[in-house]
């Protein structure tokens, strides 16, 4: 959880910087430029990751329309009318119908369909929430995937390979797990105690 701490001040600074007011730069200053840091130095196990150019905003209609067109990193605000894909995301996330971030994301994510390609950190609200890779935060919908989360899930179905934290739902599922299960059908393969109803825990 010390990310999602850390995620939050992230998110503080994006939201101030795509609503700042603009200022006059005179010719004997030097005007301060934004650097996407290199995919080297992101916190993702996917070390392949191709970068857009940066914008604090995006207005997203359906696949490639958008506003600002091309690949894109946000750092600020996304809207997503019905389907929309950025390669980073940091900020807030809000989405009509489904939304996608093929790089790794620190963000506010509101949306039916939520798809993570690398890296979440943050708070994801939806009925459908799929990370590929890592999560750290909070997940709460219908149907709530990570393969790897350190957190909280709370959903009508919780799944994840390999699970730090709690989950709490009417199926919760977890290969392996660090941490509780709290609803009706709790499974945790690799344990002392493969599925017990209403509450299951290993650590």
């Amino acid at each position: 959880m010390k990310r999602l701490i850390g995620f939050l001040s992230v998110l503080a600074c994006g939201f101030s910087t795509a609503f700042a007011a603009p200022q006059i730069i005179y010719s004997n200053q030097v005007q301060p430029t934004y650097q996407v840091p290199p995919a080297s130095d992101l916190p993702t196990a996917h070390p392949m990751i191709g970068h857009g150019y940066y914008t604090p905003f995006v207005l997203g209609i359906v696949g490639a329309a958008q506003l600002p067109p091309g690949r894109v990193d946000v750092g600020g605000l996304r809207l997503n009318l019905l389907h929309n894909e950025v390669e980073n995301m940091d900020g807030i996330d809000i989405g009509g119908l489904y939304s996608v971030v093929n790089g790794n994301t620190r963000a506010l994510q509101i949306a039916p369909i939520i798809q993570d390609k690398c890296d979440a950190y943050g708070i994801q609200i939806g009925v459908v929430e799929v990370v590929n890779n890592y999560c750290d935060g909070i997940q709460i919908g219908a149907f709530e995937y990570a393969r790897q989360m350190s957190g909280l899930q709370i959903g009508v179905y919780n799944g994840s390979e390999n699970f730090e934290g709690l989950q709490i739902g009417l199926v919760n599922y977890a290969r392996s797990c660090r941490g509780m299960q709290i609803g009706l059908v709790n499974v945790i393969p690799n344990s002392e105690l493969p599925f017990f109803p209403i509450i299951n825990c290993h650590f």
